[in-house]
């Protein structure tokens, strides 16, 4: 979650840095009130996100069906999940520098979906209960789940912001 964060914190970084640039010193409506938003944006979903993180670790809706006990685990998979993060910083970074507005866009998608997660999350907690307790490998992926446990709680994960985001 560390990698989302970071590239979230970028993304209102250099859309505030941006409009701040546009609003011309706060004389012109729309840029100053996207600048006002994007840095306010910061200071509203951290602390809602870290809040239900560090908040919803029990009783919660447990998402579960019977297909999902025959999935087996595969640490392999934990490569694709952390290239996603990579994903979303490199679009949003060619969109930054390449298109202005398909850069502004992609940020107003994101972080519209971003807070409808956390209303859906807040009004409804939700988790997964599929995390293997024990490993029965040991290998550089498996390293890398036990990093992604300690910060990632599987709760609040319906809407997914992985999916959405894509």
């Amino acid at each position: 979650m560390g990698y989302l964060y970071l590239a979230l914190a970028i993304s209102l970084e250099l859309i505030g840095t941006t409009c701040l640039k546009y609003s011309e010193g706060f004389t012109k409506l729309y840029p100053s009130l996207a600048t006002l938003a994007a840095y306010g944006y910061a200071f509203i979903y951290f602390p809602w996100f870290t809040y239900l993180e560090r908040h919803v670790t029990d009783n919660y809706f447990v998402i579960h069906s019977i297909f999902d006990d025959y999935i087996p685990f595969c640490e392999y998979f934990i490569i694709p999940y952390l290239l996603w993060f990579a994903y979303i910083a490199v679009t949003l970074g060619y969109l930054f520098f390449n298109d202005k507005q398909g850069f502004y866009k992609a940020s107003a998608i994101m972080f519209s979906g971003m807070t409808i997660f956390l209303i859906i999350c807040t009004v409804f907690p939700n988790g997964l209960n599929l995390r293997p307790e024990v490993f029965t490998r040991d290998n550089f992926c498996i390293e890398l789940v036990k990093r992604i446990y300690q910060t990632d709680t599987p709760t609040n994960v319906l809407p997914s912001l992985h999916v959405y985001n894509s």
